[in-house]
């Protein structure tokens, strides 16, 4: 695999890197496709108003993923010699994914609450598009060389110049997690996308999408290394499994799987026709 350097380039100190234009793009693409479902769907939102949800989503994701890294890590941040003032460094990095969907989808529930449309119909909009987010963040994860997975002689592999990757593993090839992810969300993206289309009842999107996120946290933390614990376990690996079996659960409790009848269906004509 091309080898890139995750600094583009530096201005007066400022460093450019790959991930944050990545991220930057990520989510330019989820302002221009949310606008464009609700625009062809049922409900009508402004520009503005979807600016400021995304905005307050994006913001309240952050600050979860934050939230629960440093919990996470507690004994790093509040430990007896630590300085716990540096939870707040979050230029420094420490972000669990988790943590950020937890906190966005607590947000999304409380904006729906004073918006037209209802939970299960703002979700299925507007998660779809996030895959296509995760997927560049997931790029850019890898071109710093970050959540690494084991050795292997595969053809996937890549040896890491860069980042925490290359200094465990140097001139070793190693999985490259961040890839398989970014792949998995973008087939994702389009799977979900065409179930947002189709006459499913409400809520069927956004479970289907809880599913895929929820396999693709399993398959990823599994193969991780270094990655954060609970209960001496994986803590993506446990998120895997609770998303799937509350996805699931969803799906097939409230059989969100049938499809609504069609108008014709519906409403049939009573009219009687002579020739």
């Amino acid at each position: 695999m091309v080898v890139v350097d995750p600094i583009i380039t530096t201005i007066n100190g400022f460093q450019v890197r790959y991930f944050g234009i990545l991220t930057a793009l990520g989510l330019i693409f989820i302002y221009i496709n949310v606008h464009s479902n609700f625009k062809q769907g049922k409900f009508r939102l402004t520009r503005d108003e979807i600016l400021n949800w995304l905005i307050v989503v994006f913001l309240c994701g952050v600050i979860g993923a934050r939230i629960y890294y440093v919990v996470l890590n507690a004994g790093y941040y509040f430990g007896k010699h630590s300085k716990w003032y540096e939870f707040l460094a979050i230029w420094r990095g420490g972000f669990a994914i988790n943590g950020g969907v937890l906190l966005a989808a607590i947000a999304l529930w409380f904006l729906s609450k004073k918006a037209k449309p209802s939970l299960e119909q703002l979700t299925d909009q507007i998660l779809p598009s996030l895959f296509v987010l995760q997927a560049l963040v997931g790029i850019g994860s890898f071109i710093n060389g970050e959540a690494y997975g084991y050795p292997t002689e595969l053809i996937t592999g890549h040896v890491f110049k860069f980042g925490p990757a290359s200094k465990l593993y140097a001139e070793t090839a190693i999985h490259p997690l961040m890839l398989y992810e970014a792949g998995f969300c973008l087939f994702s993206y389009f799977v979900l996308n065409a179930f947002r289309t189709q006459r499913f009842r409400d809520g069927f999107t956004s479970a289907c999408a809880l599913l895929c996120y929820s396999i693709i946290s399993f398959f990823v933390g599994s193969m991780r290394v270094e990655g954060s614990t609970i209960l001496g376990q994986d803590e993506s690996v446990m998120f895997g499994i609770f998303g799937m079996l509350v996805s699931l659960g969803f799906i097939l409790g409230k059989r969100l799987y049938r499809k609504l009848p069609s108008p014709t269906e519906q409403f049939p004509s009573t009219r009687k026709w002579s020739v």
